[in-house]
């Protein structure tokens, strides 16, 4: 009877155990990028890998485009920084490329695509 209950146990923490760890590495409540689009005008985080960017010193604004999930131009989401903002954020086409990333902020219509810009460095998680 203790073997057959220990044995239980055993199941029940395993399972409890892999219910518990997800594998999905973003936290919950963050949405995907391929999400944004429904979330227009609404304060979120969205979650990611970045998949490419540009930097544009010469236009207005000087801005710097990083694109998460897809690569451009086939991009879900958009994360801009403005020139003025983009020194405490420390390179980040090339710190950032590959790397699982969270920001959050209002979700705006970009154009082209959904798009948060970035301000502060406490938008930003790095995941990996």
């Amino acid at each position: 009877m203790q073997i057959k209950i220990a044995v239980s146990a055993l199941i029940f923490t395993l399972v409890l155990g892999g219910c518990a760890k997800s594998t999905e590495p973003f936290p919950a409540g963050s949405i995907s990028p391929g999400e944004t689009l429904g979330h227009l005008g609404e304060t979120a985080t969205v979650c990611g890998e970045v998949a490419s960017g540009m930097q544009f010193p010469k236009l207005e604004g000087e801005p710097t485009y990083i694109n998460i999930g897809k690569p451009f131009p086939n991009q879900d989401f958009t994360v801009l920084i403005l020139g003025k903002n983009v020194g405490p954020f420390d390179q980040p086409l090339t710190r950032l490329k590959g790397k699982n990333i969270c920001v959050t902020g209002l979700i705006v219509d970009g154009q082209s695509t959904p798009l948060i810009e970035l301000v502060n460095l406490d938008q930003l998680v790095e995941l990996n």
